[in-house]
């Protein structure tokens, strides 16, 4: 068998230098040489990568016209069928819509109007406060009233002359919400 010196068998010298030089080592990507980044290899998914951050970007802004719409869409898709079933008993599909538009309203205002009024009464009987929650609003008092001490001499915040938050006026933020 006649073997070219630069084309050898997988398992040859040969072949494995060839590899190496290639730089598509077993499961690992090719080097970036001097002449690759010339080239613009480093490059490549630039563009890419910033074509989906514009994309992102532009969501992010769209977000007030788009969550409207693709909220119909999806109500639109999940009362189809129920649409469908008016229309194959002989309802026009705009009766049957309307129908079903009234339907669905009418449930969300018998549900808000169940879920708040055992809420408003939980609200107006001044349900005491979790222990956590106590806790978390403690830390919180004890963080504002630093925050304020330290802006005191930088802003005038203090005193009767100061105009802003005095002592008692700070310590009413969260202890209030804590006597309630």
């Amino acid at each position: 068998m006649v073997v070219d010196p630069g084309h050898g068998p997988a398992g040859s010298p040969a072949s494995r230098t060839d590899k190496r030089a290639s730089g598509a080592d077993e499961g690992r990507a090719p080097r970036l040489s001097p002449q690759r980044i010339a080239r613009g290899a480093a490059l490549r998914p630039l563009p890419s990568v910033l074509a989906l951050l514009a994309v992102l970007y532009t969501l992010v802004l769209a977000k007030g016209v788009l969550l409207p719409v693709f909220l119909a869409v999806f109500l639109s898709i999940l009362l189809h069928p129920i649409v469908a079933r008016l229309e194959k008993w002989k309802l026009p599909r705009i009766l049957g819509a309307g129908i079903v538009v009234a339907a669905m309203t009418g449930a969300l205002v018998i549900t808000a109007q169940r879920v708040l009024s055992p809420v408003t009464a939980w609200i107006d009987r001044g349900a005491p406060l979790p222990p956590q929650l106590v806790l978390n609003l403690e830390a919180l008092q004890e963080t504002i009233d630093q925050v304020l001490q330290a802006a005191n001499p930088l802003f005038g915040l203090a005193g009767p002359s100061g105009g802003g938050l005095s002592a008692a006026g700070r310590s009413g933020l969260v202890t209030s919400a804590l006597a309630e």
